[in-house]
């Protein structure tokens, strides 16, 4: 956002007014760079981002918009400067408080939906993503953009500018791209678990002062042994990774009971307890989209591409992770084991998210960074694997799995 500003030459500490359409990061992460800025939001919206149960369901961070910024809300439709060029419109329903904006400009109105309406095939046959707040008051939102559009307003959402300068190479895309792709989330989406050593250390170290005698690198190299032990058998990953907070606490204290056994004297088991929770609650903290994700995602649906998310891991930690990162209506399908009853590497996996896409494993790629699960898997049902390499890695040493294609950057798909 720094860029963009700096390009029309604006200075984001002059900014005094940032109107928010709702509290998913993506449309509110901006807002610590505009400082001193007066944020506009509805009051509802704004309620549902401070109350800890409603946020943490709709998918909301307060260390995205909580910033102590001063608060203008607003209940309903409010012309921002009193003249009629700038109107918010309550929208709701993605969220509890969306809201758009209609602008009145020389040429005509327009409007922006924000996440009210992704793609004109949502405005008109009316087609929702599969999850929204109140599906009630989303269908009614679009009654009430129809109604703008029929009366003369232009709507803007995707950004009409960026999809015609991209659309120069659509038609090179369309012949090399596949009908479907099969993509995976941790680690292949999201920044998961690549910083997990670090993460480690510095939890680690803020519990030094309880640790007793113990150096805190003997520490971290304890739990990081225990950590490869128990994640290496698929059977002990598929039990755990049901139970991730349990499985962090169990790793701590197989790694004290470890160093124990060689004789150091270890903390009491409450320590280790509160560490890996600790580790829990910074892990969770530091989960980030990789930099071209959403943009990657959004160009393949413009293009026709269909798109299923297969994940691993329990239901409500990995449908969280959906939702807050804004994933829900970038796919026409998405697959948590927890909730199907089976996952990767198993062949339903990948057969069922075929079967609802309506596609053959000839015409899908597999994209991961699970030589397991993304790679043998997929290529033994036909599936073009690709895996990715969002860390920079390289191969294992003497590997004997051979991906399709290798890709640093999830943007390399386009080209």
């Amino acid at each position: 956002m720094s860029a963009r500003l700096a390009a029309f030459d604006r200075d984001p500490g002059k900014i005094d007014l940032v109107i928010n359409s709702h509290f998913h990061f993506d449309h509110c992460g901006g807002n610590a760079l505009v400082p001193n800025a007066t944020m506009l939001v509805q009051r509802r919206e704004w309620d549902a981002g401070m109350d800890p149960d409603s946020a943490a369901q709709r998918g909301f961070n307060p260390r995205d918009f909580d910033l102590g910024h001063k608060l203008r809300l607003v209940d309903g439709e409010h012309d921002v400067f009193g003249d009629g060029s700038v109107t918010c419109l309550p929208t709701h329903g993605h969220t509890p408080g969306h809201q758009s904006l209609r602008l009145r400009l020389d040429g005509g109105d327009v409007v922006l939906a924000a996440d009210a309406c992704y793609f004109c095939q949502t405005l008109r046959e009316r087609r929702l993503p599969r999850y929204v707040y109140d599906r009630a008051a989303m269908l009614a939102s679009l009654d009430r953009l129809e109604a703008l559009e029929k009366a003369g307003a232009h709507r803007l959402r995707p950004r009409p500018r960026i999809l015609a300068k991209r659309a120069a190479g659509a038609r090179t895309a369309r012949m090399t791209l596949p009908r479907a792709i099969l993509f995976d989330l941790d680690d292949t989406l999201l920044v998961a678990f690549g910083p997990a050593q670090s993460q480690w250390q510095r939890t680690i170290a803020a519990f030094a002062d309880r640790l007793g005698p113990l150096e805190t690198g003997i520490v971290a190299g304890a739990i990081l042994a225990a950590s490869t032990e128990l994640w290496a058998d698929p059977r002990r990953h598929k039990y755990w990774r049901h139970r991730i907070d349990e499985a962090r606490r169990k790793i701590v204290a197989d790694a004290f009971a470890e160093l124990a056994a060689a004789g150091h004297a270890v903390p009491a088991q409450s320590v280790g307890d509160a560490m890996a929770d600790a580790y829990n609650a910074l892990h969770d903290e530091e989960l980030a989209m990789f930099p071209d994700a959403h943009e990657t995602l959004d160009r393949l649906k413009e293009l026709g591409v269909k798109l299923a998310l297969i994940t691993n891991g329990a239901a409500e930690p990995q449908r969280a992770k959906v939702v807050r990162f804004a994933l829900e209506h970038r796919f026409d399908h998405i697959q948590i084991e927890g909730e199907h009853g089976f996952g990767k590497p198993e062949e339903r996996a990948y057969t069922h998210a075929m079967e609802v896409l309506g596609v053959g494993p000839h015409e899908t790629w597999m994209v991961g960074d699970n030589l397991e699960w993304e790679v043998v898997g997929p290529k033994r049902l036909g599936i073009y694997a690709i895996w990715h390499d969002g860390y920079g890695v390289g191969l294992p040493p003497g590997s004997q799995i051979k991906p399709d294609r290798i890709i640093r950057r999830l943007s390399e798909l386009l080209g």
